[in-house]
């Protein structure tokens, strides 16, 4: 069984050319000529966010792949503007690629590949006995394994990944590939970013914003 933090895979796009293109369309609407200046282009598209026309960044497309727990990922598929692509429990058997879970925020526990004995659990090869963990620390580590072997009992026994998928909880790791138009992440990250978000989604999605703002500026600076 392992343990494992949330993370981002960022596809980058040409933030050059979402520039160059945003402008040949955009300017379509004010029958304006496309400048040659870059300063000058980021302005245009300032503009049109500031005049909320925004109706024209959905020319371009950003795609990411997350890493994170599939009760995020059923957060993250709630925004209907999208494309997804997410790995899938009924085909892929975790008895032969281990069963991984993600990290929760409020857990001290380190990532790792972990197994767990009476006396206490084994780390990344090294043991520690269970006085050196908070007891909720334990008490989730130890849920965690029982839920790992039960699935990978229930395969031994005959199910089919896609029977035994039940018996996974929400913190499972998963995948999922997801593309939104310009327009749509926004609209996503002001959601999410939110206090009233669920913490573990905000987490990554604020690190998203902060990728988002250093790589597409005049897209995402002003959120």
């Amino acid at each position: 069984m392992e343990l494992v933090k949330q993370n981002i895979e960022f596809i980058a796009e040409d933030y050059n050319k979402m520039v160059d293109i945003i402008n040949l369309l955009g300017r379509k609407c004010y029958n304006s000529e496309v400048p040659d200046s870059r300063e000058e282009k980021e302005e245009f598209i300032k503009r049109l966010i500031k005049m909320n026309h925004t109706s024209v960044i959905e020319h371009r497309i950003i795609s990411v792949i997350f890493t994170t727990s599939r009760s995020v990922a059923n957060e993250l598929v709630r925004h209907r503007l999208g494309n997804y692509s997410q790995a899938s429990t009924r085909y892929i058997n975790y008895k032969k690629h281990g069963v991984k879970f993600i990290l929760p925020e409020f857990s001290t526990l380190s990532p790792g590949h972990y197994s767990l004995q009476d006396s206490g659990y084994i780390l990344n090869d090294k043991f520690y006995p269970w006085n050196t963990l908070r007891f909720e620390d334990a008490a989730y580590l130890s849920h965690l394994w029982d839920q790992a072997e039960f699935y990978r009992n229930n395969i031994i026994d005959g199910l089919k990944p896609e029977e035994a998928k039940e018996f996974l909880p929400l913190c499972t790791r998963t995948e999922i590939g997801t593309t939104f138009n310009i327009r749509q992440w926004r609209h996503v990250i002001q959601q999410r970013t939110s206090k009233q978000a669920y913490k573990p989604f905000r987490i990554m999605i604020t690190e998203l914003k902060e990728r988002f703002k250093a790589n597409y500026p005049c897209f995402f600076e002003d959120i």
